[in-house]
């Protein structure tokens, strides 16, 4: 079950996102950069951003080279801010 502020009110698998977020953070894990995917509603996605995932993706993001070279470029500046 979602807990939180925000968690709560987010739909099915956003929720346990949001809930998976904090979780990260909370362990000191809050510089892996979260990456989801799947038919999220809008305001699910507002929330899922503000609790710090960086990128959401749908079924519309179907070309595979764009969103690939996308992570990529999550994961270098990460790198980038960690050096």
């Amino acid at each position: 079950m979602a807990t939180g502020k925000n968690a709560h009110k987010a739909s099915g698998s956003a929720a346990g996102a949001i809930c998976d977020q904090v979780r990260f953070k909370a362990a000191g894990l809050g510089d892996i950069p979260v990456i989801i995917g799947g038919i999220i509603p809008p305001e699910d996605a507002d929330r899922l951003r503000a609790a710090g995932v960086v990128r959401i993706y749908s079924p519309k993001d179907y070309q595979l080279n764009d969103f690939m070279a996308d992570i990529v470029k999550v994961v270098d500046d990460e790198f980038e801010r960690a050096a």
